[in-house]
């Protein structure tokens, strides 16, 4: 009987650990996007909006390189600035350099509240040494 009652006790104290451990958790995800094909774009953003409701708290990063540097272009600027401002600071859009040196493309040919890094390759390899997950975004 008391081998039962300690075996009781003890499953009650896992499944409060596991609960709170389920609210402190801290999600973080890197996702690529290389694609210039505007369905990826739009995969991409339902992809968006479905983490944020299943998580308001999880924190993403978009990098852009390669063909997908055109989702980050002004004329998307309206849906990238909904996406950002309904994130509570929890989403970021990385620009490639790289890719802007390539392609010739200028900071003022981007929307705003970009982010920008040398090598948007390299800023995948660090956030995963860092401990993010990994996506690749759109399809």
């Amino acid at each position: 009987m008391k081998t039962l009652l300690i075996l009781l006790l003890s499953f009650g104290f896992a499944q409060i650990s596991l609960s709170q451990t389920e609210t402190i958790r801290e999600r973080k995800v890197v996702m690529q996007l290389t694609s210039p094909d505007t369905m990826a774009y739009k995969s991409l953003m339902i992809q968006l909006k479905n983490l944020r409701e299943a998580d308001p708290m999880i924190k993403i990063e978009v990098v852009c390189h390669g063909p997908g540097m055109n989702f980050l272009k002004q004329k998307n600027e309206a849906k990238l600035a909904s996406l950002l401002s309904n994130s509570n600071g929890h989403l970021t859009f990385i620009a490639c350099e790289n890719t802007m040196r390539e392609k010739n493309i200028t900071k003022e040919e981007l929307a705003t509240n970009i982010q920008f890094v040398k090598a948007g390759i390299l800023e995948i390899i660090d956030k995963q040494q860092d401990g993010w997950a990994y996506t690749k975004a759109g399809f």
